[in-house]
């Protein structure tokens, strides 16, 4: 393949001889392609759950908290390269007082006005009962539920 690479700069791409693969970076605009490429990615969603992982699993979950969201986004401005330590003045650094009433405030939204809503498909409910005989049966028709977020 290399053999029919007319493109004498961006020849190394397409050498299979080299154990990794090489971007020629031979210009600003190269660089700004590549950069454009990788921020356009499409995200790959998170497999879901099935009941059984649902149901054990929010025995163990904590619950959403401001104090940890805020500290997640701190730690992730640190990795960023962005300062979170005080201003060189000695003054608070501002933003970090933000970030902690913008996670104090979305916790509240989504704990005090949160809602949930689930469809369940016919026959995924199964009920049993007994009064003149044992009765079974299963749900004719989709079921609509309701939850809040804690």
């Amino acid at each position: 393949m290399e053999s029919n690479c007319k493109d004498t700069d961006n020849k190394e791409i397409y050498t299979t001889k080299k154990p990794r693969f090489q971007v020629p970076l031979t210009s600003i605009t190269k660089v700004i392609q590549i950069l454009k490429m990788l921020l356009n990615m499409p995200e790959i969603p998170m497999p879901g759950l099935n009941k059984y992982l649902i149901t054990v699993g929010s025995k163990f979950r904590s619950g959403m908290s401001s104090t940890d969201l805020a500290a997640r986004v701190m730690n992730r401005k640190t990795e960023a390269g962005i300062p979170t330590e005080t201003l060189p003045s000695g003054a608070p650094n501002i933003d970090l007082k933000m970030e902690r009433i913008r996670a104090e405030e979305i916790i509240r939204e989504l704990t005090t006005k949160g809602k949930i809503t689930v469809s369940l498909p016919t026959s995924s409910i199964k009920f049993e009962g007994s009064g003149y005989g044992y009765v079974t049966g299963y749900n004719a028709d989709e079921a609509k539920g309701e939850g809040v977020i804690s």
